[in-house]
């Protein structure tokens, strides 16, 4: 790839990464005035939001860069028929960001185990998308080697970064000591 191409893909990922941040957090102002039951657990330093009343319970785990808040299209979808914990990992949304934690996926994979324990959670159904897919992967490893199998009922995963693989240029701009400071 070439360095003008690499600055029109650049470009491009700020302008888009823009709009949708600024419209789909207009959008979800909305959703937020909700009556909402929200939780800090202090032990895992995850933040959770419950929605819904149903018997059947889902725990949503959200992609990297992202939050609770990109579940929040689907939600109304699934808040009728099933208790909803839409969480925060650890460093995004209302999470706490403790310096010299280690932010990787089985940090985060022990910490979403921490609160599903804390808060007595069972026969959930784990639903992660991207990094969050490799969370939940990452988690149900950790509950088979424990195995406290009736925590989980079933999983689903939504394009899980559940391989090896190089990351796209534009994750690894954050990686970038100068550049970092510049975007973030």
């Amino acid at each position: 790839m070439s360095k003008n191409e690499r600055k029109i893909i650049l470009i491009s990922w700020f302008i888009i990464s823009i709009l949708t941040t600024s419209c789909s957090t207009m959008r979800r102002a909305e959703f937020v005035e909700k009556d909402t039951d929200s939780m800090r657990d202090d032990n895992s330093g995850i933040f959770c939001e419950k929605r819904g009343e149903g018997k059947q319970k889902i725990l949503l785990i959200h992609g990297y860069g992202a939050s609770r808040m990109s579940f929040y299209d689907i939600v109304p979808f699934l808040e009728n028929q099933y208790e909803l914990y839409l969480v925060d990992l650890i460093g995004f949304g209302d999470s706490s960001t403790p310096s010299g934690w280690e932010y990787k996926p089985e940090s985060q994979a022990d910490a979403v185990y921490q609160f599903i324990k804390k808060n007595k959670l069972n026969d959930i159904t784990l639903m992660g998308h991207s990094y969050g897919g490799t969370v939940a992967l990452l988690l149900l490893r950790k509950i088979e080697k424990s195995k406290e199998y009736s925590l989980v009922k079933n999983t689903i995963l939504i394009a899980p970064a559940a391989y090896i693989q190089r990351f796209p240029f534009f994750v690894q701009i954050p990686r970038t000591p100068i550049i970092n400071t510049i975007f973030l």
